[in-house]
Parts: structure tokens; sequence; C-alpha cells
């Protein structure tokens, strides 16, 4: 072995080594996002779905994100504290609260990036079908490996920055982009 370089690694390592990987990249764009727009990626996706659609209640986003209906309702007190929606009556059935996007929050969805995982899913989509289907095997293996719950919240590939957790912990003031106030979600 030539100095500085690593031996050659086995196939278990190997793994090991892509899962690291695949964290860095979640972990990479997850700090960006929050880095210059103040948002999580499941904050970004409501927005979006609240953007998205007219008259829009906890309970629809919840089921069109496939996230819980509390989760989305803590998501939703958030981005309208940051001012990006706001939240009023049906007009149709005045039983139902509705959110709706601030100009603050048009303008910030305008600006973000599209979600990571609308990323994968379009590099997955160009992979033909049988390899799709192989993949997903194998990674629901890996899952399994790891040890991954199976009722999981979500199509949503987030992990928060460890800076911002920190931060958090130790009182420290959080990016300015939408100045929302974070918590896991």
């Amino acid at each position: 072995s030539y100095a500085g370089m690593s031996p050659a690694l086995s196939t278990e390592e190997e793994i090991i080594v892509a899962l690291r990987r695949i964290t860095r990249a979640v972990d990479l764009w997850s700090h960006g996002l929050w880095q210059e727009f103040g948002l999580t990626s499941p904050q970004l996706a409501v927005l979006r779905e609240v953007r998205a659609q007219h008259n829009v209640t906890p309970t629809s986003i919840a089921e069109s994100l496939h996230l819980s209906q509390p989760t989305v309702t803590g998501i939703l007190q958030r981005l309208q504290r940051a001012g990006l929606i706001r939240r009023q009556r049906s007009q149709n059935d005045r039983r139902s609260v509705v959110a709706c996007v601030t100009p603050k929050g048009e303008l910030l969805a305008r600006k973000s990036p599209p979600l990571f995982r609308d990323r994968v899913r379009q590099r997955l989509a160009d992979l033909s079908q049988p390899r799709r289907a192989a993949l997903l095997a194998d990674v629901q293996l890996l899952a399994e490996i790891m040890g991954a719950p199976k009722n999981g919240e979500g199509p949503f590939l987030y992990n928060p920055p460890l800076s911002t957790a920190r931060a958090s912990r130790q009182g420290r003031k959080r990016p300015r982009a939408a100045n929302v106030r974070r918590r896991t979600a």
C-alpha cells in the first residue's frame, strides 16, 4: 500500500462508506437549505403544498405529503409565526381552518431550490424499471438490516443540520432568512 492510501476495503466496508456518503449528501443539502432559507425540508414541502392549492387543511396536507397531522399542524404554526402563511376560517365550511401563503411565503417558495427528494426522484426515473425495482429491493433490505422502523413518516430525505441543532440547544440565534422557529418536524 502506498503512503496515504487506504488498504482495499471489504464489500461490507464499502457499503458503510456508501451509506456515509448518502447521509452526508442529505446533511449538506439540509444544512444549505436551512442556512440560505431558514427552512427544513418538511417545512418547505408544506409551504409548497399550501402554495399549490386553495383552501388547504392540515388533513389534506398530511395526506398529500404522507406526514402525520400533528406534524403538519406544528409545521403550519412555525410557518405562520414566520409570516410565510396565514390561517383563516374556510369560506366553504366555517368549522374548518385553511392555510394560505402570504406574499413573503410566495417569494420564499419561488426562490427556494427543489426538494432533495425531487432531485433524487428525477434521477431514479432515468433508470430502467427493472433497475429501479432491484434498487428498491436492495434499499429495503438495507433498511431492514439497519433496523429502520417500517412506519416512518413520509418520503422526506431530511436530517437536521448539526450546527442548527447545537445552536438551538445553546440558545444561539438562527439564520434570518425566514426566521422560522425550528423543531424536529
